[in-house]
Formats: structure tokens, C-alpha cells, sequence
């Protein structure tokens, strides 16, 4: 198995056990943020929602990180939910710092022996034969031992990272059940009423984004809750549900700057001042590529090899599929998970 093979393998071995880990992380806590957008106003109106929001082991958990957002968002100029997400943004890369620390300690050695290791191939350059190889990997293997040196240790703290950051994502974007103490159930049928049509008892507003409930609860606020006197009628509960409905408008959670509200999607709607929101994904994609970059120059780098040019090409695959990827879930999600990206990469470099 020649080298190319070997790091592809590793990659994709990477790659999978980071998926396993998302689908386990999202598992617990995620399915919780995804909006019912099936269920009917005629089911609603049969159906008992649960106000009470389900929570497990990991519910308990999100919920108290949630209330610290919330006492964040309380001592915020207007209650400004964006002032709050630049500064949760700070605090989380700091509790994140050994972590990265970590990482980048272990991309340092690994950087130092890089040209060790390249001696050793070079010595058996042009033998390809499977005993040559194993020769040279024996003899790789040998200098990481010499060295104390586990090229998978790197890996650890992004593991360990990325539910982290999953978790915290998911708190930032449901502030209806994590901050304010709400049920999933509650978010789908306050989505479900603003989207049905007057026929069937609802406002027939647009929402664009099913995850999380920024879009929903900025709605709400917009609306104020003279617009959700229907509801009590709506579903079989209705009279508790604009209860909770009450407890969440006058809530302390402020999405606009000004007189733009970053509780919606951006919409190529140019009628509206919040067509400006267009400029998140922009601004997105600006910061996630320079972040990227800055962090690669940040680090220690031997002088590259030919051999590292697949490497490089990967790199530069990277800093634009990323930040591209970052874009499109800008247009999906609320501006305001935009700006926290943006200011999670500005922290990031620092």
C-alpha cells in the first residue's frame, strides 16, 4: 500500500468517526430543534401540544447553558441577541483553548519531524517493492516512537471539539427551548400557525428556515401577541399554548439592529430593509476564507516538498468548499447564526 493510499485511508477514517460522533451528538439534542412542518392546522386542532419541553440527560445540560445565555442577553444594551452571540462566541472559544492549544502543539511537532520522515523516503526513493515499504513505514513508525510522537493525537481535540461546538450550536439557534424554557412541540405549532393560511386559522406568513427557532420567535415579537389570539382555537390546548406564547414575546430577546431584524433569513426581497441581510453570506464567506488562511500561516510549516503538493491542493480545496458550505447555510438559517459564524472565526484566529 503506497503512501497516497495510506493517507486517504486516514482521512476517510477520520472522516467517519467524525460523522459518527455528530450523529450521535445530534441524536440527543438535535432532533429536539428540527420543526414539525407535517403536521396539518386540521391535526393541530385534534392534537394536545406538550408545552413542557423534553428534555433528557444532555436537556438538562443545554438548559443551563441556555440560562447563562439568557442573564448574557439581560445585561445587553436593548437585550440585544447579536451583542450576546459576539459575546458567547468569546467565552466558548476561551473554555475551547486547551483544545486548540492541543492541536496546534501536536501540528508543531508533527511539522518538525516532517523533514525526518521525508529523509527516510528519500532513502528508499523508487523502490516500490511491498517489503521496501514496509521498511520505510517500520522505520517512520520508529522515529514517532523515538520521538514520543502519535500522529493520531491530533485528531482527539477536534473529536472533542466538534460536539461541543454541535451543542452550542444547536442552544444558539433554539433560544425558544434552551433559553426561554419551551418545548419543541411548542416551535412547530407557532410555525405551523404563522404559515397556514387565513382559511385554515393561520397568518399565511412566509418562514424559511425548519431548524431551530429564531425565525419563529423573532416573528412573534415583529407580530406582537394581539396577532396570536387565534391560537387558542388552533390546537385542542390552545388556551395554555398563548399562555406560553404571552411568556415568550415579552421575553427580554432583542434580534434587530436597528431596523434590521437578523431573526429572519436573508430572501433576495428587495422591497425590504432587510434585504441588507444579503450581505451576511457575503461577509461570511470573507471572514470563514481569510480565517482559514490566517490559521494555516499562523502555524509552523517546514519547507514543503513535492511530495506535499497533494496536500496543498487539498488546502485549497478546503478554503473555498468550507466557506461555501458556510454560505449556503446562511441562506437557510437566520441571519443571526450568520453573524455568530462570523464572529466564531474572528475569535478563532485570536
Amino acid at each position: 500500500m503506497n503512501k497516497k493510499t495510506r493517507t486517504l485511508l486516514s482521512r476517510i477514517a477520520l472522516l467517519v468517526a467524525i460523522v459518527v460522533v455528530m450523529a450521535c451528538v445530534l441524536s440527543s439534542c438535535g432532533s429536539n430543534t428540527v420543526i414539525d412542518t407535517k403536521t396539518t392546522a386540521e391535526e393541530w386542532a385534534q392534537k394536545e401540544v406538550n408545552i413542557a419541553p423534553e428534555k433528557n440527560w444532555l436537556g438538562y445540560i443545554l438548559s443551563w447553558i441556555g440560562i447563562f445565555l439568557g442573564w448574557i442577553t439581560k445585561i445587553m444594551p436593548a437585550n440585544s441577541y447579536i451583542l450576546t452571540l459576539f459575546i458567547f462566541a468569546i467565552i466558548m472559544e476561551i473554555v475551547l483553548i486547551p483544545f486548540s492549544v492541543k492541536q496546534h502543539k501536536n501540528s508543531i511537532r508533527q511539522a518538525k519531524l516532517k523533514p525526518y520522515e521525508m529523509a527516510i523516503r528519500k532513502k528508499y526513493a523508487g523502490r516500490n517493492d511491498q517489503a521496501t515499504q514496509q521498511k520505510v513505514t517500520a522505520e517512520i513508525q520508529e522515529l514517532y516512537q523515538k520521538e514520543n510522537f502519535n500522529p493520531m493525537s491530533g485528531c482527539l481535540p477536534l473529536l472533542i471539539q466538534l460536539p461541543i461546538l454541535i451543542v452550542l450550536y444547536w442552544i444558539v439557534v433554539d433560544p425558544i427551548q434552551y433559553v426561554l424554557g419551551g418545548s419543541s412541540e411548542l416551535t412547530s405549532v407557532l410555525h405551523s400557525y404563522i404559515t397556514s393560511s387565513v382559511e385554515q386559522g393561520g397568518l399565511g406568513l412566509a418562514l424559511k428556515s425548519a431548524n431551530g427557532s429564531i425565525e419563529v420567535l423573532s416573528r412573534v415579537k415583529e407580530l406582537g401577541i394581539e396577532a396570536f389570539e387565534g391560537i387558542k382555537t388552533y390546537c385542542l390546548n390552545g388556551e395554555a399554548v398563548f399562555a406560553e406564547v404571552e411568556k415568550i414575546a415579552s421575553a427580554d430577546l432583542n434580534f434587530n439592529i436597528g431596523a434590521l431584524n437578523f431573526g429572519v433569513t436573508p430572501a433576495f426581497d428587495f422591497s425590504s430593509v432587510n434585504a441588507w441581510l444579503l450581505l451576511i453570506p457575503v461577509i461570511t464567506f470573507v471572514v470563514y476564507f481569510f480565517s482559514m488562511r490566517i490559521n494555516r500561516k499562523l502555524q509552523f510549516q517546514p519547507t514543503q516538498s513535492a511530495d506535499d503538493r497533494q496536500q496543498a491542493y487539498s488546502n485549497n480545496m478546503m478554503d473555498f468548499t468550507m466557506p461555501l458550505m458556510s454560505v449556503w447555510m446562511t441562506f437557510i438559517m437566520p441571519a443571526a447564526v450568520g453573524v455568530y459564524w462570523i464572529f466564531k472565526s474572528i475569535v478563532g484566529v485570536g
